[in-house]
């Protein structure tokens, strides 16, 4: 029993019930003594401080890694309840060998009922950790502990060496394929689709690019071709290229990169062998066209053909005169005119040539021809021609684009003996396409080239031969003609020569009704 020289000290504990409520509560403790004159109450008051603390489930539940690098972020909160004035730390549990938790900020932390604490979550990844799940439990400790579940997800891609490892520059200055092989750990595509995107990221020459197919890959495993192109007339090399393949899988990204050889070949181009390599003309005359298809290497530019090792009397027209090479194949057409020759001649030495300059250097090739037949004429007799090109639904030198009523008419007067098995030969300045209805003697050997077998051209005046082209697209065209004859000679060949005035060539106009071009 105290006295008053006796005080006695108590000291006192309260329980709270789990479900109270943390805040601040006013507590009254009292004490009573009995007494034989009644009970006496003495009370005193008191603040109980109830306090707590949290930390919120991670957003995203999981995290994303590659081997060897840092993972995803993900976000917690750190709460705090009641007058809570402690100090807060955080700690993860549960990580592959050599793994760490990053916390920013770092702690401690001291959140506050009415500023809670917001910390982002990362996990760094040693290299020799295994692709897989891992099941982290984020611990937050103030004298007790409160946890959340965490997933890591740890993530690999490989992308194997291009077979083959070296691609060479092709027709249209675009390489042959290599090919690599992408595998990708089992979780790669979780919690979302993971993407493999492959670029080149070096050693391209400038201009050049890289195409790969296909060009993003989330399914596993999977083969990537690429090709390459660069642009005409890159100069000769053997550039190594880095090819960068970029893994991305649940907000995470590594790289990697494998070599591959690009060899340039110089610009060049080649002469095919002619069609026909052997043939037989008579004097005064021209011969059948000769065909000759130019195969380019990695160029773009103008050739101009030319023949070497004529005898006198002995020349070449060309159609075209210039050949225009972007990067593939073409043909051009050639007739020798034979006037004035030496007959019998039998050469075995003509040779069909092509020059250009590309980059400031002479390039050249040749081919020959088998044997070329120069022999007297039969009979003889004079020709004289003219040409005409107008549109035959207008009459005018005007046309669409692609309108089948180009009328190509030559007009031939024979003045001496009948020019027997005559060939009509029609050289055009731009792409035309013959309409073949017009007339089935007519043949296009080129697309400026048409020829016609008219037949026996016999001694009169007046003779007309013709048929239809459609323009391509360009602004005008223009025509010129030749006459031959396989066994009779010309006493003048530049009367089997004529050339028709430049036809305009203009858009079609588009239809009303929903704008669409008409078809010829």
């Amino acid at each position: 029993m105290p006295a008053a020289s006796n005080p006695i000290p108590v000291s006192m504990t309260i329980t709270v019930p789990i479900a109270a409520a943390a805040q601040d509560y006013n507590v009254t403790v009292s004490a009573t003594s009995g007494t034989l004159a009644g009970n006496v109450t003495k009370s005193q008051s008191l603040t109980l401080h109830l306090v707590d603390f949290g930390i919120t489930a991670p957003s995203p539940t999981s995290v994303t890694a590659f081997a060897g690098s840092t993972s995803s972020s993900a976000s917690v909160n750190l709460t705090a309840a009641g007058a809570f004035a402690g100090s807060v730390s955080l700690s993860c549990t549960g990580l592959p060998a050599g793994a760490t938790c990053g916390f920013n900020p770092v702690g401690p932390y001291s959140p506050t009922a009415s500023t809670p604490m917001p910390i982002t979550v990362t996990v760094a990844v040693p290299m020799a950790t295994a692709a897989q799940d891992y099941n982290i439990t984020l611990s937050a400790v103030s004298g007790i502990t409160k946890t959340q579940p965490l997933t890591l997800h740890v993530v690999q891609f490989s992308a194997s060496a291009f077979s083959p490892g070296s691609i060479t520059i092709g027709a249209g200055n675009v390489s042959n394929a290599a090919t690599t092989h992408l595998t990708a750990s089992a979780n790669f595509n979780n919690p979302g689709p993971g993407t493999v995107t492959l670029a080149c990221t070096a050693g391209l020459p400038p201009g050049g690019a890289c195409n790969f197919s296909p060009g993003t890959v989330s399914n596993f495993p999977s083969d990537v071709s690429v090709t390459t192109s660069v642009p005409f007339n890159t100069n000769a090399g053997s550039p190594a290229l880095t090819v960068t393949a970029t893994g991305n899988s649940g907000g995470a990204s590594a790289s990697q990169t494998q070599p591959l050889s690009l060899i340039v070949p110089a610009p060049s181009f080649s002469l095919g062998a002619p069609s026909p390599a052997s043939f037989t003309m008579v004097n005064n005359s021209f011969s059948q066209p000769v065909t000759v298809k130019i195969t380019p290497t990695n160029l773009a530019g103008v050739i101009t053909p030319n023949c070497g090792n004529l005898p006198a009397g002995v020349s070449c027209l060309f159609s075209p005169s210039t050949i225009n090479v972007n990067g593939a194949p073409v043909t051009f057409a050639v007739v020798f005119e034979a006037n004035g020759a030496a007959t019998p001649s039998i050469l075995n030495n003509i040779t069909i040539n092509g020059a250009a300059t590309i980059n400031g250097s002479p390039l050249n090739s040749s081919a020959g021809l088998t044997q070329l037949t120069i022999n007297a004429p039969g009979s003889s007799t004079t020709i004289a021609s003219s040409l005409a090109a107008v549109n035959s639904a207008t009459n005018s030198a005007l046309i669409n684009v692609g309108e089948p009523n180009l009328m190509i008419t030559a007009t031939v007067d024979n003045t001496g003996n009948t020019y027997s098995a005559a060939v009509w030969e029609i050289n055009f300045s731009k792409p035309v396409a013959l309409v073949a209805s017009s007339n089935p003697n007519c043949s296009q050997l080129l697309p400026t080239a048409v020829s016609c077998n008219i037949g026996d051209v016999a001694a009169s005046t007046g003779n007309q031969y013709s048929f239809k082209v459609a323009p391509l697209f360009e602004r005008s065209v223009e025509a010129h003609s030749l006459l031959t004859s396989p066994s009779v000679g010309s006493s003048n060949l530049a009367g089997n020569q004529a050339s028709a005035p430049a036809v305009q060539i203009r858009v079609r106009p588009l239809a009303r009704k929903g704008l669409v071009p008409k078809k010829p």
